[in-house]
């Protein structure tokens, strides 16, 4: 399910990781101070690609955790805190959502979250 929807998304809006990021940075502003290293453009190809290579290994927990562990360390490092993570998870959510319009359901939610 997360595969399908997400590929549905990718294929209805191809601006899709701008959505997120308008959608994070709505609900945090304060993040938006975080997002200064890489053009929108540059973090939201970086965010695109790092959700598909998730997705691409969904079954595989060694990867998985290897470079979940990774990515975290490095987002610590930028000064994510673990509470950021749950305001980045709805701003995704809410930005399939949005994309997927009539065909987003509550199984695709809960799928997500």
């Amino acid at each position: 399910m997360l595969r399908d929807s997400f590929e549905l998304v990718v294929q209805r809006d191809h601006e899709f990781p701008r959505l997120v990021y308008r959608a994070l940075f709505e609900r945090y502003p304060q993040a938006r101070r975080l997002f200064t290293r890489n053009s929108p453009g540059a973090q939201g190809t970086m965010f695109e690609r790092a959700l598909m290579a998730v997705l691409d290994h969904l079954e595989d927990d060694v990867w998985l955790c290897e470079k979940l562990a990774r990515l975290g360390a490095q987002h610590a490092a930028y000064g994510v805190t673990p509470e950021m993570y749950e305001g980045f998870g709805e701003a995704l959510v809410a930005a399939l959502s949005e994309v997927s319009a009539a065909d987003w359901t509550e199984a695709h939610r809960d799928a997500w979250t």
